[in-house]
């Protein structure tokens, strides 16, 4: 109960920042916990410690400002995303590019101009902000998920929120173009591999091109 209800004040928190972003003209992408907690039986289920945002580069001073006068402090910038803490609720991670840094991933044209494209509207917390179409949703997930498993491993929740989009937006998403993008990223067998789990686990039904051998 008291993990619910601090969940559901840090969700009125991030709610609370987003609608000032968007007041000062700001477009916002939503990521990850933010848009997922929807999929689950009662969203406060989906645990958050951070809010993850994403705005375009040359917006990331200005949203930073806001933040910063929203209560939260700097804490780092790691040339892919600005992190903020706050003293009582969740931290932001204010991302300006999707996928990690590194040089497999240096050759991806048009990755983060076609995330815009494809976005979605949706309202969060009362604010009027984006969110990514269900097939960039899930290979976002995947990227994270390859990225947490090279440096210190990823858990439970983060398979529940693939399987959760994966299974809810099973007959929208082209799963074709969804394995040609994973490819692009050098992680098509490790979704692939995801895919299998979910299957095991939550039973989860997709087309035969998902459950294919590499």
């Amino acid at each position: 109960l008291y993990e619910g209800m601090e969940q559901e004040r840090n969700y009125a928190a991030a709610g609370n920042v987003l609608r000032k972003l968007t007041g000062a003209g700001i477009p916002v992408i939503v990521l990850k916990g933010l848009v997922i907690r929807e999929l689950y039986p009662y969203p406060y289920l989906r645990a958050m410690c951070d809010f993850d945002l994403l705005v375009k580069p040359g917006d990331v001073r200005e949203a930073g400002r806001i933040i910063e006068d929203s209560g939260f402090r700097f804490d780092i910038d790691d040339g892919k995303e600005t992190k903020y803490l706050h003293e009582i609720y969740g931290g932001i991670d204010l991302h300006r590019k999707l996928a990690p840094i590194g040089e497999r991933y240096e050759n991806i044209t048009g990755l983060e101009e076609q995330v815009w494209e494809n976005a979605t509207a949706i309202e969060v917390s009362g604010a009027n902000v984006l969110a990514l179409c269900p097939l960039d949703c899930a290979l976002f997930l995947v990227i994270h998920m390859a990225a947490h498993i090279i440096s210190s491993g990823f858990g439970l929740r983060h398979l529940c929120d693939f399987f959760l989009v994966a299974d809810r937006y099973r007959d929208e998403i082209d799963w074709d173009e969804f394995f040609r993008k994973a490819a692009e990223f050098h992680v098509d067998i490790f979704a692939k591999a995801l895919m299998r789990i979910c299957l095991e686990l939550f039973g989860l039904e997709l087309p035969d091109c998902c459950l294919k051998t590499a």
